[in-house]
């Protein structure tokens, strides 16, 4: 039998075509290459290791680095840089897509709240999610 899949921590679909969780490692990429990726965006403070970027070349899957700093009180990132993500998650051209950040909740959390205002949903709603 084959090595099993592993998603990496955290890894939820938020939407048809969006998966998110955290920072994916060597053991998290039989995962990934199973669900024929076209896009990684990655929210973290540094670019992305080169396992993860030799990855993504070796599969023909883009990357998009958005540097984000480590989770604290408040936005992770300026706003220009929210609408840049979120106009790539709302991209069809883009999916499926996986956005990780360093632990898959925080600085991708706060994206998806983005994206969910903009699908209009509540603030308790989204917060909840």
């Amino acid at each position: 039998m084959g090595h099993p899949l592993v998603p990496p921590f955290r890894t939820r679909l938020v939407e048809d075509g969006i998966l998110v969780g955290a920072y994916p490692t060597l053991r998290n990429f039989r995962y990934l290459r199973r669900q024929r990726l076209k896009l990684v965006i990655s929210l973290t403070p540094e670019e992305p290791t080169a396992d993860l970027a030799e990855f993504c070349e070796a599969e023909g899957v883009k990357v998009h680095y958005q540097a984000a700093e480590r989770f604290k009180d408040g936005p992770a990132m300026f706003p220009n840089d929210f609408a840049e993500v979120v106009a790539k998650l709302i991209d069809p051209a883009n999916h499926p897509i996986f956005m990780h950040c360093l632990d898959g909740g925080n600085v991708s959390g706060q994206v998806v709240m983005v994206l969910r205002k903009l699908m209009c949903w509540s603030m308790s709603s989204s917060t909840e999610e």
